[in-house]
């Protein structure tokens, strides 16, 4: 339940009057949750691994870019490229997932 809150207000970019990034305290909680309850995390090929890093950097590098060829001032444009952001996020999580049983000499 706590997991689906802190998702939400994550996505809403509610900051509860506390916390700068929400999405900060949900990747923490997570984590967290992962840890506690001996979740599996999802086994990547190698190619998928490439796949989606190199989509997170295809995406990270846009997102950089877009203020260069986007209007920042409209609304429309600020909301979008927000949804972008956190949809970006959830993308790197899953890279990095992907990426750490390459990287480390442990199980998961």
């Amino acid at each position: 339940m706590g997991l689906l809150f802190l998702f939400a207000v994550w996505i809403g970019d509610f900051t509860l009057g506390i916390f700068f990034r929400p999405d900060v305290v949900f990747f923490f909680y997570l984590g967290g949750y992962i840890r506690v309850h001996e979740v599996r995390l999802p086994e990547f090929s190698t190619r998928a691994t490439v796949l989606l890093v190199l989509f997170f950097a295809l995406a990270a590098g846009a997102r950089t870019l877009a203020p260069l060829f986007l209007d920042m001032e409209s609304p429309d444009v600020a909301f979008l490229l927000g949804i972008a952001t956190r949809l970006m996020r959830i993308v790197g999580v899953l890279s990095l997932w992907a990426v750490a049983p390459f990287l480390l000499p442990t199980s998961f």
